[in-house]
């Protein structure tokens, strides 16, 4: 049997605690490898722009080469396709 403990006017109300759901943010690989790049770039960017250097020739040899991993390149790519044009088309230019 379980028993309540009523307010009266000598006591003060007591307040239940209540039971809150902890909401537990969970990240999945990828989201964690896109954080790290990002503070990688940023050390990169605090150490460009920094008066002194912030880190050492091989931390930053170290960083690039992460970064070669995580990002993709930034090539040229070549698109192939046909494209098909019904209409007229007049280019004019003066010059």
């Amino acid at each position: 049997m379980t028993t309540k403990k009523v307010a009266d006017s000598n006591t003060p109300a007591v307040k239940k605690k209540s039971s809150a759901r902890v909401r537990r943010i969970t990240c999945d690989e990828n989201t964690r490898n896109k954080i790290r790049t990002t503070h990688l770039i940023k050390r990169l960017d605090n150490h460009i722009h920094a008066d002194e250097d912030l880190l050492s020739p091989s931390q930053v040899a170290a960083a690039l080469g992460l970064l070669k991993k995580t990002l993709p390149d930034l090539k040229a790519v070549e698109l192939q396709g046909e494209v098909e044009h019904t209409g007229g088309l007049t280019i004019t230019w003066q010059q």
